[in-house]
């Protein structure tokens, strides 16, 4: 019993990751679903520059003086798993799957732009508006995001 209850030790792969995914799209060929789809062809293209460790070559791309050194030293050791983690709470994948199951849910909202997540729900937020659809762009506001929801812990 004690077996089925530890978590697997695989190594979480973006294709992995968003296959524990429920996407939750607007109606099909509605406006808001093609802007939800360019939010989330960014996304995608961000969690295979973690995979393949390219996410703080990546982010030099961006203005000068907008990456901190803290912000490359955070991209190197990147993985997966700590977006898992983000959106769960647990690095790992249970060996009886999660419940709910995680999903990415998408926000029209202009104004906001950082991706946030309910460990309760296991949902990730991600928020519709120009800039998230820029793979750069949503590249950072992540990046900022992970880096700043170990706030949480301590509140």
């Amino acid at each position: 019993m004690r077996i089925l209850l530890q978590p697997t030790k695989e190594v979480l792969t973006a294709d992995m990751f968003l296959s524990l995914l429920r996407i939750k799209y607007s109606n099909t060929h509605s406006n808001r679903r093609d802007q939800e789809e360019l939010v989330m062809a960014s996304f995608k293209t961000v969690l295979f520059k973690i995979e393949d460790g390219e996410l703080g070559d990546f982010l030099n791309q961006l203005e000068e003086g907008m990456v901190t050194s803290a912000m490359r030293d955070f991209a190197s050791q990147l993985q997966i798993s700590n977006i898992l983690a983000f959106v769960t709470g647990a690095a790992t994948r249970p060996v009886t799957g999660f419940a709910p199951r995680p999903s990415i849910a998408f926000v029209h909202d202009i104004c906001k732009h950082h991706p946030s997540a309910q460990t309760c729900s296991n949902e990730l937020q991600l928020f519709v508006n120009p800039p998230n659809q820029n793979v750069k762009e949503m590249a950072f506001y992540l990046l900022t995001s992970l880096m700043n929801g170990s706030v949480f812990s301590t509140i």
